[in-house]
């Protein structure tokens, strides 16, 4: 099983797609660029060779670093610099990491590459993934597929599942079905959630692999197992259709809960179908208005639909 670190801290980012499969977002970290170079009283160029007695960081040495830079210690930005430019890849990966945390993507950017030059896997993701999203560097599909095969070669479940993206959506590379399931099978076998349930959307539509129901529903299961949202959704609709699994409203109910209560506006309009016909539950047209209600204000425009048939029948009053 990999170790996470401080890096895991930063969120991944991806793109636009028409496809219906699993994808990650970026959370915006606020930072001052400007007070990280108060802090060190030093120009916006930070590739000064640093002390020749600066030793190699610790892995532990590292974390604790980033944490104390994080909290406002300038004397741990300046150690972590240090390391850095004496050429210690774990220092400018984190250094990558605490500077992408500060908003200040282009140096993350380039630490990042001096990291990853040196093979540091992730680094190489991390870089991938700035390329993709544009930040720091010029967006560029086809370097962040470079970047992100280098580390998916050293097994970082993280860059496989991305490269499957790349793959399945035909940026910076040419559109492989296959190549993307096989991308996403890697990522998965390492317990990657997302890329479980794209395993089971690419089974249940048949893309890169045979159409195999009952295949996409274990993958589904593996990964709604792990909270996966929209992979309990997706096994919701399996047992409600009968599809790889026996037909089965009481469990289609149950996993459409368990997404529709982390908020997932599909599953939250799929219960709420459930409570209007009474499949599954007690036929209840409140609660089901309640639940295409709360899809609608995530602008589900099917629980939209829904909803307004039960106000205009008076099922329900507005």
């Amino acid at each position: 099983m990999r170790c996470f670190s401080i890096f895991d801290l930063v969120i991944l980012t991806t793109w636009r797609s028409s496809l219906p499969i699993e994808k990650v977002h970026m959370n915006k970290f606020l930072g001052s660029r400007l007070l990280f170079l108060m802090m060190l009283g030093v120009s916006t160029t930070l590739y000064a060779t640093g002390p020749a007695s600066a030793p190699p960081l610790t892995e532990l040495e590292a974390v604790s670093l980033v944490s104390n830079a994080k909290s406002g210690d300038a004397v741990a930005v300046q150690k972590l610099l240090d390391s850095a430019r004496n050429n210690d890849p774990k220092a400018q990966t984190y250094l990558g990491a605490y500077l992408y945390m500060t908003g200040d993507h282009v140096q993350a950017a380039d630490w990042y590459t001096k990291a990853a030059n040196q093979n540091v896997a992730w680094a190489q993701y991390k870089l991938g993934m700035l390329y993709i999203s544009g930040q720091g560097v010029p967006r560029d599909y086809a370097k962040a597929a470079e970047w992100l095969k280098k580390a998916a070669e050293q097994n970082v479940a993280e860059a496989q599942f991305q490269l499957g993206l790349l793959y399945a959506d035909g940026l910076g590379v040419t559109r492989d079905y296959a190549i993307a399931v096989d991308f996403f099978r890697k990522a998965a076998n390492q317990g990657n959630a997302m890329a479980q349930n794209n395993m089971g959307v690419f089974y249940e539509s048949g893309r890169g692999v045979p159409q195999d129901p009952a295949e996409a529903a274990d993958w589904y299961r593996r990964s709604a197992e792990q909270g996966n949202s929209k992979a309990q959704n997706n096994l919701g609709a399996l047992y409600e259709n009968g599809r790889g699994v026996p037909k089965d409203y009481i469990m289609a109910a149950e996993w459409y809960r368990k997404a529709a209560m982390q908020g997932y506006a599909r599953a939250q309009n799929n219960l709420g179908m459930l409570y209007d016909n009474g499949q599954g539950v007690p036929q209840d047209y409140a609660k089901a208005a309640d639940w295409f209600h709360k899809a609608s204000e995530q602008g589900n425009t099917e629980a939209q639909k829904n909803l307004g048939v039960l106000y205009s029948t008076g099922l329900v009053k507005p």
